[in-house]
């Protein structure tokens, strides 16, 4: 119970792993309130099979709010999402896996 409370009050992070032991993400957005669990700050995926990080999501409230960023196996952007409140917003960028942009889409 003591670890329990130690990570809820996010003085460490939660961490997940694959069956095969290997890095799934780690949660630094997990809060607890009377009502239940609340997400409120970042979670790090990672590729099961290269460990590289794929994709970091940022939450508010149980939301998606914030950049939602996809990486590729190299450790470039692949792409990059906005959300407010948990809704598409803002301008959405897609790169090449050389770095540059490719594409803009305006929400």
């Amino acid at each position: 119970r003591g670890k329990d409370l130690q990570l809820v009050l996010g003085l460490t992070p939660f961490i997940h792993l694959y069956n095969n032991g290997t890095l799934h993400s780690i949660d630094t957005h997990i809060k607890i309130q009377k009502d239940g669990w609340v997400n409120d700050g970042k979670k790090y995926h990672f590729n099961e099979n290269s460990h590289h990080l794929e994709k970091c999501v940022s939450y508010t409230n149980n939301k998606l709010d914030g950049p939602t960023i996809y990486y590729y196996d190299n450790g470039l952007v692949e792409h990059i999402e906005q959300y407010s409140e948990g809704e598409k917003c803002g301008t959405w960028k897609y790169f090449n896996n050389q770095g540059k942009l490719i594409r803009n889409v305006y929400y």
